[in-house]
């Protein structure tokens, strides 16, 4: 008798804790939510070059990343990009990947573009 009582609980309690756990699914899917990523505060300079590596670069990382790296040959440039290619995925095809380190290259001695609006 007891251990029917105690079944029936197990199934109610289950039945209670089923329910609860629906309604909070439906409510968190039901009620809209929405978050604001940080952009990132800089861009790539302008040139022939740029709309591969804002397509591309910033996938992963900022563009303030490429220009902290040190002066690298459009040779090593390419060796990177390659290595982003087929070691970490980067989707970039083949036929830019030329043009991006011709582009990189000539970012060389330059710094990125404050997309923060002047005080």
């Amino acid at each position: 008798m007891i251990a029917r009582l105690l079944r029936s609980l197990l199934i109610v309690g289950t039945l209670l804790a089923s329910c609860e756990t629906v309604s909070f699914a439906e409510e968190i899917i039901i009620s809209p939510r929405s978050i604001t990523l940080p952009t990132d505060p800089f861009s790539f300079q302008s040139g022939t070059g740029q709309e591969i590596a804002n397509s591309y670069c910033v996938i992963c990382h900022s563009a303030d990343y490429i220009y902290m790296q040190p002066e690298h040959s459009q040779e090593k440039w390419q060796a990177i990009i390659t290595k982003m290619k087929h070691v970490f995925g980067c989707p970039i095809p083949q036929e830019q990947i030329a043009a991006l380190a011709a582009y990189l290259f000539q970012q060389n001695s330059v710094s990125p573009l404050s997309q923060r609006p002047s005080p």
